[in-house]
């Protein structure tokens, strides 16, 4: 999908240009949807960690198909109440995603 290219596109110039200011390790997190631009920016040096949170929260399992496929990518949808103003309010994305990982981070103590 173009727009998702795009996405991975931006955050892959902003990591380079970061890069260039910082020696210490980089993480970039958010924006990567495939195994492919997400191993194009590590072998760039664009930056040292991908993370892949929010993706995670909704497939624990992410991480090993991106092992396993070189070509696997993952779309997330929008989430939305159908009321735009609550969404942006009350941030329900972010807010969502946290607790599906506090959730999953739950069982595991």
């Amino acid at each position: 999908k173009e727009s998702t290219l795009q996405r991975e596109a931006y955050f892959l110039d902003y990591a380079e240009k970061v890069r260039a200011q910082v020696d210490t390790p980089l993480v970039v997190t958010g924006g990567f949807r495939s195994s492919k631009a997400m191993q194009g920016a590590l072998d760039t040096g664009a930056t040292d960690f991908i993370g892949v949170a929010r993706t995670t929260a909704v497939d624990p399992d992410f991480p090993n198909k991106l092992i396993a496929d070189q070509n696997h990518q993952q779309q997330l949808k929008k989430l939305t109440t159908g009321k735009p103003a609550i969404d942006k309010m009350a941030m329900l994305d972010i807010t969502w995603y946290e607790a599906q990982l506090a959730r999953a981070g739950y069982y595991l103590v």
